[in-house]
C-alpha cells in the first residue's frame, strides 16, 4: 500500500467530520511500540501477526486487524471507515470548545451538584414526571426524544454524564462523557451511541447519573441509576408525558411502591423509602 495514497485518502475522511480531530497515522510494524506518545489513537494493519510484535495491553492504542482480499487500498478503505465510525461514533464529543459549551448548557438546566430525591433542576418547570431508568437502555427512549426535539423545536438533543465526571473519560478514551445529537438521527443512533451495538455495551454502560437536554432548554431529564434507578423528566408545557413517551408514569403510590422493591433487603424498616417519597414528592409535583 502506498503510504501517501493511504494519508490522502484517510484525510478525506476528515474532511466530512467523520473525525472530528486527526488522530490517524499510518505506519509500518516493526520494532518500534505502540504508545500514545506517537500522537494517534487507532493503530491499523493487516499484520495478523499484531498481537506477537506489540505489547497490546500496554500500548494504550486502540488496534484495528482489518482482513481484507488484498491490501490494495479499494479493499482497506470501506472496512477502515466501518471500524472508526462505529469504535467513535460522531455523535460523541471529542472538541474540547464544544464540551465546555455542552457543560455551560447542561448547567443551565441542571444543578449538577444535586441529585435525588433534591430538586436537581435550575428553575421550575410546568410538567414533572417521573420513569423507570431501565427505558434509557431502549429504542423507544430515543424515539421519545426525538419527540420531544419536535414539540420544543431543538436544534439538537444532548446528554452528559454527571458520575462519572465527563472530564474523567477523556483520560481513557478519546472522548468526554458527553454526547450530542441531530434530532432527525435519534431514532436510528440512539441505541448504537448510548445503548448497545452489536452486544457491546456504549455509553450509558457505566454511568451512575447522566442528564438529558434539548438545546431550546425548555426541557430536560435528571437520570439516576445507581441509588434509584429511575428518571425524572421535566418540560416548559404541561405535555402529556406518557402519551408522548409512551412510557407509564409514576404516581406517588407507584412511586413509593418502586422505590421500596429497590430497598426491600437493605432497608426493610421502609425509612429510606419513606424519606424518599417524602422528600421527592415535595420537591416534585408528579402526575400522570
Amino acid at each position: 500500500m502506498c503510504p501517501k495514497k493511504a494519508q490522502e485518502s484517510l484525510a478525506l475522511a476528515t474532511t466530512v467530520s467523520l473525525f472530528p480531530r486527526q488522530v490517524l497515522q499510518v505506519r509500518k510494524t516493526g520494532n518500534s511500540c505502540l504508545s500514545p506518545r506517537d500522537r494517534f489513537e487507532v493503530f491499523i494493519t493487516l499484520d495478523r501477526g499484531i498481537e506477537f510484535e506489540q505489547n497490546l495491553a500496554q500500548g494504550g492504542v486502540a488496534v484495528v486487524l482489518i482482513r481484507a482480499k488484498s491490501s490494495r487500498l479499494v479493499e482497506i478503505n470501506p472496512r477502515v471507515l466501518k471500524e472508526l465510525i462505529e469504535m467513535n461514533p460522531e455523535e460523541l464529543v471529542t472538541d474540547i470548545r464544544e464540551f465546555a459549551l455542552l457543560r455551560g448548557e447542561c448547567e443551565k438546566i441542571i444543578d449538577t451538584s444535586m441529585r435525588l430525591p433534591d430538586f436537581v433542576f435550575k428553575r421550575q418547570f410546568a410538567k414533572y414526571c417521573a420513569v423507570e431508568y431501565g427505558h434509557l437502555y431502549t429504542r423507544n427512549f430515543g424515539v421519545f426524544l426525538s419527540r420531544m426535539s419536535a414539540i420544543f423545536k431543538d436544534e439538537s438533543v444532548n446528554y452528559m454524564t454527571l458520575d462519572p465526571h465527563p472530564d474523567s473519560y477523556y483520560q481513557h478514551s478519546s472522548f468526554f462523557g458527553a454526547a450530542s445529537f441531530r434530532p432527525s438521527s435519534l431514532e436510528e443512533r440512539y441505541v448504537p451511541v448510548l445503548s448497545r451495538e452489536r452486544n457491546v455495551p456504549q455509553l450509558l454502560a457505566g454511568v451512575n447519573v447522566g442528564a438529558f437536554w434539548g438545546s431550546s432548554l425548555k426541557w430536560g431529564i435528571s437520570c439516576d441509576r445507581i441509588s434509584w434507578e429511575m428518571a425524572v423528566i421535566a418540560a416548559s408545557e404541561d405535555i402529556d408525558v406518557a402519551a408522548t413517551s409512551g412510557f407509564r408514569c409514576m404516581d406517588a403510590v407507584w412511586l413509593s411502591d418502586y422505590v421500596k422493591s429497590q430497598y426491600r433487603i437493605k432497608d426493610p424498616s421502609n425509612c429510606i423509602v419513606l424519606d424518599f417519597t417524602e422528600r421527592f414528592l415535595a420537591n416534585y409535583p408528579i402526575s400522570i
